[in-house]
């Protein structure tokens, strides 16, 4: 989405957040290709939470190539192509929790 502005691209991110988990954020689905290990699930939750490789690093302390290495086995593993799609993953599974209100609708 080049070129689209970051406040709509939030936007548009949280109704597709909506629109999956059909409005409750709170939703569990079982883990399609096996368990994550529990430092993809810190990984994953940072990233749905919208920090960068380079904040995700700092906060774990590890590097930023370790971090690429752990966002690539979880979109290998869940089989999704894009940090939106992981980020309705974090939510669904509930790794995060939804704080979206209906302002946007």
């Amino acid at each position: 989405m080049d070129g689209v502005p970051r406040s709509l691209r939030d936007s548009l991110s949280r109704a597709a957040v909506r629109a999956l988990v059909g409005g409750d954020c709170a939703v569990k689905v079982p883990d399609a290709r096996g368990p994550l290990s529990p430092r993809e699930r810190e990984v994953l939750q940072l990233i749905a939470e919208g920090k960068a490789n380079k904040e995700t690093a700092a906060e774990l302390g590890i590097s930023i190539k370790t971090v690429e290495k752990h966002r690539g086995s979880l979109m290998a593993k869940l089989g999704i192509h894009d940090t939106a799609g992981l980020t309705r993953h974090a939510v669904a599974t509930g790794v995060i929790q939804c704080t979206v209100r209906n302002t946007f609708l």
